[in-house]
């Protein structure tokens, strides 16, 4: 026998070692977000772009009023600077694997940008997010927060953020 098949041969052995993972990367917690963002939405309908904006603003407390600075009224370029996750993106293939989202209806925004096509939250994700909003006692400030900010966002909201030249 070869060192090769014996290397091939030898026995070894799965050891389940713990690793912890911080709560905020966990796919079970990142997914409960993404479709209470989508609840958010106008219509249900997001971009990545809107979800980037929205994921970003639910994260701490300061991200959370710079946003609300932002929707009260003007503010200073450069005074709300949103940071892109790129987690989210994972996320995202989860909920459409799930199907608990699913492209949506019409076209993109932009032809030359793929992440202005737009997703929606299909019926899976709207009882999904009617069972988190049953229990009152988990994800209590990032609902809150989502409920302040009153009404559907929209696009143009979200595109406010980043004016064009």
């Amino acid at each position: 026998m070869d060192a090769d098949e014996q290397l091939l041969n030898a026995r070894f052995t799965f050891r389940v070692r713990p690793i912890p993972v911080p709560s905020s990367l966990r796919p079970v917690r990142r997914i409960s977000f993404l479709v209470l963002l989508f609840n958010q939405c106008f219509g249900h309908k997001s971009t990545m772009l809107q979800l980037q904006v929205l994921n970003w603003a639910i994260r701490n407390t300061e991200n959370r009023a710079q946003f609300t600075r932002f929707l009260e009224g003007p503010i200073l370029p450069g005074e709300v600077v949103v940071r892109f996750d790129p987690s989210l993106t994972r996320a995202v293939e989860f909920a459409l694997a799930e199907n608990l989202i699913e492209p949506a209806a019409g076209k993109a925004e932009s032809t030359d940008v793929p992440a202005a096509l737009p997703l929606q939250l299909a019926e899976k994700g709207k009882a999904m997010v009617a069972r988190l909003n049953k229990y009152e006692d988990i994800f209590v400030i990032e609902k809150q927060f989502l409920n302040s900010l009153g009404g559907k966002l929209t696009r143009n909201t979200i595109d406010a953020l980043f004016p064009k030249e």
